[in-house]
């Protein structure tokens, strides 16, 4: 570990400062920031949808917050500030519901289960902003009692001229469920490395508005990542040598350098011979 080897690079002064550095209390400070390291990669990917892990990475970081009987006196402390801050600073909207409640493994929202009734509505009015209605048309499920049933076989009975008479229990019962009733009541649950619009893709002819309503939703990233990084990147296109670049040409370039990866895939001779 790099920790055992520090002491023969460094001078005596720099020396007495390691030897009052704890070991056990740095290896609980780095497993515990190693949580939010690994929560900023993930919600950064670029490859994949990230926003319906918004709030159950936040709900995660809360909990891995909570302090235990064995931290050290200053880690305890920034714990209470980090999980403080997190809740006060850690905007969440309700678009971030919506993406929570369009995964097949996040709807029952187990980390949040306060917040499901207004995911569920905030859903709802997603859908209402751009729907078929003939597909939203409810599916209608009869229901017949054993006595109705008993009712029908007796249609060959001269008794048949007679009118039936009303029983609740003889009235068919309808059940009605919508899109979304079907989606929420599924107990389906796909893998965890699942590209969660390969789910919806798979599924639009049973949930078509709800299908149209992910793939706009989920189409958003967690977080400015990507963005930041095409400025970092067109500050190393347009150099001092570079600076009578037509505006096309510099987003032509900034095109390639974030699409190489894929390009090489699609023409790996032409991307070798360049």
């Amino acid at each position: 570990m790099v920790y055992n080897e520090l002491p023969s690079v460094l001078n005596d002064n720099q020396r007495q400062n390691y030897l009052k550095v704890s070991y056990v209390q740095l290896e609980q400070l780095t497993k515990y920031l190693k949580h939010f390291h690994d929560v900023i990669e993930k919600l950064s990917c670029e490859n994949t949808p990230t926003i319906h892990l918004v709030i159950p990475y936040k709900q995660l970081l809360i909990n891995r917050s909570n302090e235990n009987d064995d931290d050290h006196y200053d880690l305890v402390q920034l714990k209470r500030f980090i999980s403080k801050h997190l809740q006060d600073y850690w905007c969440i909207h309700n678009i971030h519901y919506v993406a929570m409640l369009l995964h097949p493994n996040l709807k029952s929202f187990q980390l949040v289960p306060d917040k499901k009734k207004h995911a569920i509505t905030s859903l709802k009015l997603e859908l209402d902003k751009f729907v078929d209605p003939v597909v939203m048309q409810p599916m209608q499920l009869s229901k017949t009692s054993n006595k109705e049933k008993k009712t029908m076989h007796l249609t060959n009975s001269l008794d048949e001229i007679f009118d039936v008479p009303n029983d609740e229990n003889d009235i068919q019962q309808i059940i009605e469920k919508t899109e979304l009733d079907r989606y929420l009541e599924d107990e389906t649950k796909i893998d965890n490395k699942m590209n969660i619009l390969t789910y919806w893709d798979l599924n639009k002819s049973l949930y078509p508005n709800l299908a149209r309503v992910a793939k706009r939703i989920l189409a958003i990233p967690a977080t400015n990542t990507t963005i930041e990084r095409l400025f970092s990147d067109s500050g190393n296109t347009v150099t001092d040598r570079r600076t009578r670049l037509d505006s096309d040409n510099i987003n032509y370039l900034l095109f390639v350098m974030h699409n190489m990866k894929i390009l090489k895939e699609v023409y790996p001779t032409v991307i070798e011979v360049c």
